[in-house]
């Protein structure tokens, strides 16, 4: 939607410069149609300042949104990383960060993987 403004405006903009060449350029010009084209171009330009204003509160709107959202998604991050940092805590790599909340670490179990088989003795 803004390429499309600033296309329209560019049009526009082109359309004056030419219409501004032809009457310099044309010395054959009554003095009423000249004042017509004067009155078209002024009007033109208001339109354009019009849009332009137009498109400047639709972009300060977007970057406030843009901003509100960057806002959010890091406290979302931030509150993300605590949560990882309490679950490590309780996986007890972090004791000192749950004795903050009042937590104990869990203690980690000795698990025996591949037990080595007793020989068997003679008898």
């Amino acid at each position: 939607m803004p390429t499309q403004i600033v296309r329209h405006v560019a049009d526009i903009l082109e359309k004056l410069r030419k219409l501004e060449e032809g009457i310099s350029s044309d010395s054959n010009i009554q003095p009423i149609e000249s004042e017509l084209n004067v009155e078209l171009i002024q009007q033109t330009r208001n339109n354009i300042l019009v849009k332009r204003a137009e498109f400047d509160e639709k972009l300060i709107a977007m970057k406030k949104v843009a901003k509100e959202y960057k806002d959010l998604i890091s406290e979302s991050n931030e509150r993300l990383s605590n949560w990882f940092r309490l679950i490590k805590g309780v996986l007890g790599t972090r004791s000192l960060e749950l004795s903050k909340y009042g937590l104990k670490p869990v203690k980690k179990r000795k698990t025996k993987s591949n037990p080595t088989p007793e020989t068997p003795t003679n008898s």
